[in-house]
């Protein structure tokens, strides 16, 4: 994951290919806007989602380096049929412009055999480039022939907030590609493990660089990618908010934060 300060990485009228840039603060002024804010794909009702470990810590309380050494271990060790899925997300600002996406590198038997990469709508944030990158990530391995998709798959992330939402109940930005990963769980034999980033693990490595390759693709992704996230327009009303208030400055962006 890469993302640079001002980044989020937790969960807080469809104009298709919107452009690549977006002003630093949250100013679209591109007709799409459709008013003070723009469109988001609305979140559905679901009944509470609860697999296998859900509730427990995808740290496992263990800090950074030692479970870096313990995931080269446990990857050096898997069978050569299991397929690994690495996924990350990358939020950049270059000349006041925002770019946000997504990568992912696909191994099987240590041997990378897949990857991809791409961009969303730039009101959003690095949570949701990690949701949808692990999502895009899984619908490759998805796609790939039958000695590949019918082995056990582990999505290998370094989000926990995204772990979590996977794990149990799905967060209202970026909720779709949540819920794709969870459809495909009761499907097929996947699991989810806690991949600590920037500590050198090969995999790792891979999709931190596909995403900040993806973030700067001219297009968005087609269909739910291209739209604005919850995440991405919570900003935008706590910029604003933050600009109405007399006080201005940090206190009245922390007061937004708590109450959206």
């Amino acid at each position: 994951m890469k993302h640079t300060p001002g980044a989020q990485d937790h969960p807080p009228h469809h104009h298709p290919r919107p452009r690549r840039g977006l002003k630093a603060g949250g100013q679209d002024q591109g007709p799409e806007a459709g008013g003070l804010f723009p469109q988001v794909l609305r979140p559905t009702l679901r009944p509470p989602h609860y697999t296998h470990g859900c509730r427990v810590d995808p740290t496992g309380g263990v800090d950074k380096e030692t479970a870096a050494a313990a995931f080269k271990t446990w990857w050096n060790d898997l069978p050569p049929d299991d397929v690994t899925i690495f996924s990350d997300g990358s939020e950049q600002y270059h000349e006041r412009q925002k770019y946000v996406g997504y990568g992912y590198a696909i191994y099987q038997n240590r041997k990378q055999i897949g990857s991809g990469s791409g961009s969303i709508n730039p009101i959003s944030h690095v949570f949701d480039a990690e949701a949808i990158g692990a999502w895009r990530g899984l619908q490759h391995t998805l796609r790939m022939p039958q000695e590949v998709r019918s082995q056990r798959l582990w999505m290998c992330i370094d989000s926990t907030s995204v772990i979590w939402c996977l794990r149990a109940n799905a967060s209202a930005s970026s909720q779709w590609a949540f819920i794709a990963c969870q459809n495909a769980m009761q499907v097929y034999n996947i699991r989810i493990k806690w991949s600590p980033g920037h500590t050198e693990i090969e995999g790792n490595e891979a999709a931190d660089r596909l995403a900040d390759t993806g973030a700067h693709t001219p297009d968005c992704d087609p269909g739910p990618a291209s739209l604005p996230t919850i995440s991405g327009i919570g900003s935008i009303f706590c910029d604003l908010r933050s600009g109405l208030s007399s006080h201005g400055g940090s206190s009245a962006r922390q007061s937004c934060l708590l109450t959206t």
